[in-house]
């Protein structure tokens, strides 16, 4: 099978102290592959040292959300000829040396979506995300008739056509949940590889109660949803 071109797409909300780092690690794992860097509003932006390093640098005039950036950074990784969409957050939290590992999964020919799980990596998460991940997860899991090991993570390979089949409506963090559910729904099948985490400075995660409010919401809409 013939190497499928890869884009990765970094959503970034004031992650000037660490999107280098990561964009280095990606370039030494994925030299030759597309990024695509979408700045959510950030007080500070940080083009120059994104397009230092080839990546493209897209921002948003305010702060929309996480949805919204992967969204944004889909469309222009779709534009830009991406088979497979790699996402992973800005902060620092995924190492890109395990990105090989979400792509030989897919080349296995045996998933649609494959994710990075840190699930046997426990005791370096948090308690409260590791509550909050394994009720998000049988949640989700119970809704789409398939195992999600780790609903939450951020750290995803894609291909284009299950992107290509979504149109969805939530901009914020419930908008990775959205497409498991999505994705469940087309048929696509969702497979997980185990990935190491970091959780930098006080590891208190990004999302907040409403968020719990949103993904409660859009679970309990997507009963009401049409299947595509």
């Amino acid at each position: 099978m013939s190497k499928k071109k890869i884009a990765s797409v970094i959503p970034a909300f004031n992650a000037s102290d660490t999107i280098e780092e990561v964009l280095e690690g990606l370039r030494m794992h994925l030299p030759d592959d597309k990024i695509i860097v979408v700045d959510d509003g950030s007080e500070i932006e940080f083009r120059q040292p994104v397009e230092a390093l080839g990546a493209t640098y897209l921002r948003h005039s305010g702060n929309q959300g996480k949805g919204a950036a992967l969204w944004t950074g889909f469309q222009a990784a779709l534009e830009q000829g991406g088979e497979l969409i790699l996402t992973l957050d800005a902060d620092g939290q995924h190492d890109p040396a395990d990105a090989p590992k979400l792509i030989a999964a897919m080349a296995s020919g045996n998933y649609d979506v494959v994710i990075g799980s840190r699930m046997d990596n426990l005791q370096k998460m948090p308690a409260h995300r590791v509550l909050s991940n394994v009720m998000t997860s049988r949640l989700l899991s119970l809704r789409i008739g398939q195992k999600l090991d780790d609903s939450q993570s951020g750290f995803r390979l894609i291909t284009r056509e299950a992107i290509s089949g979504v149109s969805p409506q939530c901009t914020r963090f419930d908008f990775e949940s959205e497409l498991l559910i999505k994705f469940g729904q087309a048929g696509y099948r969702i497979g997980f590889v185990p990935v190491q985490t970091k959780y930098p400075g006080d590891a208190d995660s990004a999302m907040k109660l409403q968020d719990v409010f949103r993904f409660i919401r859009m679970y309990v809409n997507s009963y009401f949803w049409r299947k595509s």
